[in-house]
């Protein structure tokens, strides 16, 4: 049994894109390692992410996560 999963792994057990996971990542919504040129997601971090998530969160944090990210970029 795998502890981690990949950002593609993680995408298809949440139904999100994978830039949306690798994004959640560097906001730390999503707890991960980053490893060479990804990232790595501890399963308990994607189970835990899923049972907090719902479909009407989607809409409506992925705004929220498009703004924080560009205030992070502009803050580096």
């Amino acid at each position: 049994f795998r502890d981690f999963l990949t950002t593609a792994e993680a995408s298809s057990v949440l139904g999100l894109h994978t830039e949306t996971i690798k994004r959640l990542c560097r906001l730390g919504k999503l707890k991960g390692e980053k490893v060479n040129n990804g990232w790595l997601i501890p399963v308990t971090e994607v189970e835990a992410f899923a049972s907090n998530y719902s479909e009407n969160e989607a809409a409506l944090s992925m705004d929220a996560l498009i703004v924080m990210e560009v205030q992070d970029d502009r803050a580096n």
